[in-house]
Order: structure tokens, then sequence, then C-alpha cells
């Protein structure tokens, strides 16, 4: 499951830009909400699947909608006209080489902001549990969080296309830092209803900030290549943040403990690439 979701991410990001290389960011925006809508909708199928049979069945359901929805997807593909600007990407190497720097600060930038992301999200009911409140109130603020990635991905896919891309990433990270940092000062039911909000607008409108800055700035010839090497360095950053959250927690450290350390490396993360970017020491734009 994990190498079929993470293929296809390596791919439909590629070949969204190139179908709409006009707008990349609308089109990853668009693209993202299409996500964000099955990611929120499907909880609720899930359980009314429960509710008639077994996990087993469940996870067969899903497993004929994916054989189906595969089946589509490749005959509405064979009648499609597809771009040839990724022909000649050919040169997995060769684009490393030559895009290091916007692959670095890619997975140095997305990497950290995720794996702090990967550990508040899995461990958001967990935490709101802590604070007195039902499980059924938690899983209703993540399901805001999720929620509000549906305007988000609208939006900043957008924006991503009028404003320069890193200083309106940055931005974004610094936003998302800010986050962490007031999480634990967050009390009662009403503020958490509205902080849950305006965490997932903010940590949804990176993931098409950044696929913008990336795809957008990488040239035919490395663009799928390079993006590839990102999205890998990114999410081996990103994957153990909630097995460094379970683990700290199994030791006994408060989540006010555990949110603080993570603000702090954001803060140092979001500070270096603020320096960085005034000292123009960011790349803007790809490699020929």
């Amino acid at each position: 499951m994990g190498l079929a979701s993470g293929v296809y991410l390596v791919a439909a990001n590629p070949l969204v830009t190139e179908l709409f290389p006009e707008r990349p960011g609308r089109a990853l925006g668009q693209h993202g909400v299409a996500a964000q809508l099955a990611a929120v909708a499907a909880p609720a199928l899930v359980s009314a699947a429960l509710l008639v049979d077994s996990w087993r069945t469940t996870l067969q359901l899903v497993a004929v909608a994916a054989a189906l929805m595969t089946i589509g997807f490749t005959l509405v593909a064979r009648r499609a006209e597809f771009p040839a600007a990724g022909a000649d990407d050919t040169d997995f190497a060769g684009a490393i080489r030559t895009q290091w720097r916007l692959v670095l600060t890619g997975v140095l930038a997305i990497g950290a902001t995720t794996l702090v992301w990967n550990g508040v999200f899995n461990f958001y009911v967990t935490y709101l549990n802590t604070l007195s409140l039902s499980g059924g109130t938690g899983r209703l603020m993540l399901l805001i969080v999720f929620a509000a990635g549906l305007p988000a991905f609208y939006v900043s896919g957008r924006l991503a296309d009028r404003l320069p891309n890193l200083p309106y990433l940055i931005g974004l990270i610094v936003a998302f830092t800010g986050c962490i940092i007031v999480l634990p000062a967050v009390g009662g039911r009403w503020p958490l209803v509205a902080f849950s909000a305006v965490l997932g607008y903010v940590v949804h409108s990176i993931f098409p900030a950044a696929d913008t800055y990336l795809l957008g700035s990488l040239p035919d010839q490395h663009r799928a290549s390079a993006y590839a090497a990102y999205s890998g360095g990114m999410m081996l950053l990103q994957a153990p943040g909630s097995v460094i959250v379970g683990t700290l927690r199994d030791a006994g450290v408060s989540f006010p403990d555990i949110f603080g350390a993570m603000s702090a490396g954001l803060v140092v993360v979001s500070g270096v690439l603020l320096v960085l970017y005034v000292g123009s020491r960011l790349p803007t734009s790809a490699q020929e």
C-alpha cells in the first residue's frame, strides 16, 4: 500500500504540471482538492461498510474499487493525448546531480515540516483525549483538520501561481511553526475547533506551494526524475514522525514537551530558510 501511494504521487504530480504548464499551481491545487475529498469521505464510507460486514469485507471492497478505478483510468489514458515534455527525462542520476540544490532544499524544508505534521496528526485524537475530550469529539476535530484541506488546496494552488514561490512557501512553514508553538496553550471546545481549522488550512496549503515551487522550476528533461528524488528523500524524513512521538510518549514525555521540542526544531528550520533566502542562497530556478 505504501509503494502504491508513493508511486502514485511521484507519477501524478509531474504529469499534472506537464498537462497544465501555464497554471501548475492551480492544477496541483485541484488535484489536491480531489484527493482531500476522498480523505474526508473515507472514514464515513469505511464506517458504513463496517455496519454491514467485517474489516475483511471492507478491505476487499477497497481493493475492488481500486481495481475498477485503475481500469477506468487506463481506458481514459488510452484516448488522451499526453504531452511529450518528459520524453527526454531518462537520466535519473544526471537529473539529481544537476538539480541537487532544488532537491535538497525541498527535502530539508518539507521533510522536516511533514515529520512534525506526521507526528501531530497521528496523535491528535490521543492528545485531545488527555484534555478530557471524548474520543468522538477528538475524531471530529481531526475531521475538521482534514476538511480544512479542501479550501487550502484550492486557494493555495492559485496563490502559488501568483506569488513568488519561495517567500510564500517559507511563510507557510513559519505559520505552521506558529501553530505547533501555540497548540499546548489551546483549550476548550470552540477554541480547539478554530485551531483545528487553522492548522488544517495552513499545513495543507504547504503541499501545493511546495510542489509548484519544485515542479514549476524543474525543466522538462529533469522534472520527473528530480521530483522522484525529492519525494523519496522527503518521505524518508517524514516517516519517523509518529514513531518518534509514540516512543517519547511510552517513555513518559508529556505532549506539551513533545510539541515544544518539535516547534523548537521548526523554528531552527524556518530561521535557516529565512537567512538563506535573504542571503540569496536558496535556488529560485533550476539549473539547465
